[in-house]
């Protein structure tokens, strides 16, 4: 069985279940490669992928596979790594569904989201909720792209009541989409769509000299808004520990 047959058939989140592993619903897991009181790990379900943030790691800065994971954890070779996880392929089906953030969304199906945030945007001057909380973060609509969603029977269940960015590939296309709730203490704050991807907000120009990296395309949109005459560009993440490969490739670009 060649590799990539090997990947298709055993994903990452087959993986961690062997070894007794389930990623938080921020899809982080306590690394198991070195002590790690809080978790560290980042689990990548759309690439099958995983990244420990901590330098304290023997992996620290190194993007590892399904294979290479059982090749850490059992401490063997390659070679013998490709046929434990071949063994493995046996016991677990090609799998469609990933462990997810439960504050996430599926994609919605056949939807254009460029078409759909355009909606958004018209939704946000339609009301005064979102209007008033974008004035308490010193976000203006007219120099940002800002839509909003306040209902609960559309496709973004999850995004209701949120001011909604939209997340680029590096064709400047909406791949997906972030909200931020703007209810009163919510119990979470932060919302994308499943398999998120994108970046916000976009890709850095190739004549970026300084960049600066947010926790979040909120935080994003205020620094892109008030830098003034100040030279940078500006780049969100998904979160404190959200650094993708995605990430790294618009840098490195």
């Amino acid at each position: 069985m060649q590799i990539l047959d090997i990947k298709r058939r055993l994903s990452l989140i087959d993986v961690l279940a062997r070894y007794g592993l389930k990623p938080d619903r921020n899809g982080r897991i306590c690394c198991p490669f070195h002590d790690d009181k809080t978790p560290s790990m980042q689990i990548y379900s759309k690439t099958d992928t995983a990244y420990c943030f901590s330098s304290n790691c023997k992996l620290h800065a190194k993007s590892i596979d399904q294979i290479d994971f059982i090749m850490y954890k059992e401490g063997i070779s390659k070679h013998k790594a490709l046929k434990k996880a071949t063994e493995l392929t046996m016991k677990y089906q090609p799998s469609n569904t990933k462990s997810t953030p439960t504050n996430m969304t599926p994609n919605p199906p056949s939807v254009d989201l460029t078409k759909l945030f355009r909606t958004l945007r018209q939704r946000y001057y339609r009301g005064t909720l979102a209007q008033d909380y974008a004035k308490e973060r010193n976000l203006d609509p007219k120099k940002l792209e800002l839509g909003f969603n306040p209902y609960s029977n559309t496709e973004l269940k999850s995004l209701k009541n949120c001011l909604v960015f939209p997340l680029k590939d590096i064709d400047d296309k909406v791949v997906s989409l972030y909200g931020r709730s703007i209810a009163k203490n919510p119990r979470s704050k932060h919302f994308y769509l499943k398999n998120r991807c994108g970046l916000y907000p976009g890709y850095p120009g190739a004549d970026t000299k300084t960049l600066i990296i947010t926790e979040a395309p909120i935080d994003a949109a205020t620094l892109q808004l008030h830098r003034g005459n100040k030279n940078y560009s500006v780049l969100a993440l998904y979160g404190t520990n959200g650094w993708t490969e995605e990430h790294t490739a618009a840098i490195k670009e």
